[in-house]
């Protein structure tokens, strides 16, 4: 049994249930394998990577 307090996580597009691992991108949350195959996110990713080595 979990702790009463823990959230139940579910992948948006394959509908896994409690990930140890979870992206979660405007209040949607993905496995890191459907993250990893949506190449929108992860062009996403790769901006937020090279704002933050600017900003830097």
């Amino acid at each position: 049994m979990g702790q009463p307090n823990e959230r139940i996580i579910k992948c948006v597009r394959c509908g896994v249930f409690n990930l140890d691992s979870a992206i979660i991108m405007n209040d949607y949350v993905y496995c890191l394998r459907c993250f990893a195959e949506s190449s929108d996110l992860q062009n996403r990713l790769k901006e937020m990577i090279f704002e933050g080595k600017n900003k830097g």
